[in-house]
């Protein structure tokens, strides 16, 4: 259903959630996800991928000019950007879902 919308499986299921599932933890592919969870999951992993790049550049003591903005920005600064980064993906998710016309994970 999701390749004749084009939407290739790597696209659809990304490779932690096949790691995932090799394991025996089913995760759903994001396409069938509600928006809400999908833009709070997307908050949490780009909020861990910047604070973690901000610790080790710290931790070396070579801060490169995108991390050191960021870091002057503010962590209110931070949240809104990766908000909005967050709402934008979990929109443009379900746009393409609704586009291709997959029903509900429910209803499979």
């Amino acid at each position: 259903m999701l390749q004749q919308g084009g939407i290739t499986g790597s696209f659809a299921y990304s490779p932690l959630f096949r790691a995932l599932a090799r394991v025996g933890i089913i995760i759903r592919p994001v396409h069938f996800w509600s928006p809400v969870p999908l833009a709070l999951a997307f908050f949490a992993a780009l909020c861990g991928i910047f604070w973690l790049t901000i610790q080790i550049t710290q931790t070396i003591g070579v801060v490169p000019r995108p991390v050191a903005r960021m870091i002057e920005a503010g962590p209110v600064v931070f949240c809104c950007v990766m908000g909005g980064l967050s709402v934008v993906y979990a929109l443009w998710h379900k746009m393409q879902a609704l586009r291709i016309g997959l029903p509900r994970w429910r209803d499979l």
